[in-house]
């Protein structure tokens, strides 16, 4: 194949596959695997949700058909109808995109705001996927380096150096992918000032926006009226919903930028499927009481894991996060994040998620996805504190902090 790969354009040749899904292409090698890799819910999609799909493959001569490539009428309506109940002000659903999940959505912001050399800034240790988007289109990642030593707080001098004359927009999760931190009213405040200074584009990538902890509430930019034009929200049905495999998000902007948008979307999927925005239509009805158990689930499953993370100081560190359902431990002993990663599960047949796949800041760590079974938690930390004893003698020398 190495003739071949001249015919290949630079751009793709030079990155690699993300490294959650390398991790998750490998284990299918073995057998027996328990998962922190990816970050699907356990539980299924609602009944409800279910049974509303169900009804329409019998009843909706449409259901095979392309939707509107914009999306759904309806779906696009209920989105903005429950936006002032939520956020306090009025949008119509000429500014409501629905996309193939919130990666699409995001792909195409990407191309639309920015051009190949353009830059946009990114919190560090971030989503991978979101650094890996912009390489495909020719976009630089800034990095705005997080300080775990306060919990993955974010400095304001960190934030204004990483922002240049070709940085045209700031990316971020709340809570944050791979951390789980939540950023502070006052940070969210200090985001806003800089991204309204430098006529940046905030865009806002919120999958993980019900899943907070310990009484936690979330401030939303969307409260500071300075930002809103400059705001654009990206959501998923994927994670709040379980519905990761029915790939369908949306994106609420100013109507220019959705038209932009459009151009993209329509020459990339033409539109998200008709069946899974009639599954998400259904999604907005549940109230959120229906999904209270789930989130009190993921709960007692981050202090599991956190218990066993307790059990072996000598391996890992960690900040236990407030939202989200990840935890990012650093690595103490004398082993870097890809070996460790390939060894538990070459060894133990344990997938994790090196932590150099989420930025320079994330190097040295590992990212858990605590959105399995307990049963699941239980097994794969028990083979993980077995490894660690098999091998400490090998490793316990602690890095230099």
């Amino acid at each position: 194949m190495s003739h071949l790969r001249r015919a290949f354009s630079h751009r793709i040749s030079r990155i690699e596959v993300s490294a959650i899904k390398k991790m998750a292409l490998r284990a299918t090698e073995y057998k027996n695997v328990i998962s922190f890799g990816w970050g699907v819910p356990v539980t299924q999609t609602h009944p409800e949700i279910r049974k509303a799909v169900v009804e329409a493959l019998k009843t909706d001569p449409l259901i095979d058909r392309y939707s509107p490539v914009p999306g759904l009428p309806e779906l696009r309506q209920k989105i903005a109808d429950f936006w002032p109940k939520k956020y306090g002000f009025s949008i119509s659903m000429q500014q409501v995109l629905i996309t193939v999940g919130a990666m699409e959505g995001i792909m195409a912001l990407i191309q639309v705001l920015a051009d190949p050399g353009d830059e946009i800034a990114v919190m560090d240790p971030g989503f991978a996927s979101h650094i890996e988007e912009m390489e495909v289109t020719g976009v630089m990642p800034r990095y705005v380096s997080l300080d775990e030593s306060i919990g993955w707080g974010l400095h304001e001098e960190t934030l204004r150096k990483a922002i240049t004359p070709k940085t045209k927009a700031l990316i971020l999760i709340n809570p944050n992918n791979p951390t789980g931190h939540i950023y502070t009213q006052k940070d969210l405040e200090l985001i806003a000032q800089v991204v309204k200074e430098n006529n940046l584009w905030l865009v806002l990538d919120e999958p993980y926006e019900a899943m907070v902890f310990d009484g936690a509430k979330l401030f939303h930019p969307l409260n500071i009226e300075l930002i809103r034009e400059n705001t654009i929200v990206i959501q998923s049905f994927s994670k709040k919903y379980s519905m990761t495999g029915w790939r369908v998000g949306y994106v609420v902007a100013q109507e220019e930028v959705i038209r932009q948008l459009m151009k993209v979307h329509d020459n990339t999927v033409v539109s998200a499927p008709r069946i899974s925005q009639i599954a998400a239509l259904r999604a907005l009805d549940l109230p959120d009481s229906e999904l209270a158990g789930e989130l009190s689930d993921l709960h007692k499953r981050r202090d599991q894991m956190c218990s066993w993370f307790d059990r072996m100081p000598d391996l890992f560190s960690y900040v236990k996060p407030r939202g989200a359902y990840y935890i990012f431990p650093k690595i103490v002993a004398n082993i870097d994040d890809q070996t460790l990663a390939d060894r538990l599960l070459d060894e133990k047949q344990v997938v994790t998620t090196p932590g150099h796949a989420f930025g320079p800041t994330g190097k040295g760590h590992l990212r858990f996805c605590f959105s399995g079974s307990e049963k699941d938690i239980e097994e794969g930390m028990k083979r993980i504190e077995e490894w660690w004893g098999e091998n400490k003698n090998l490793f316990s020398h602690q890095i230099a902090v």
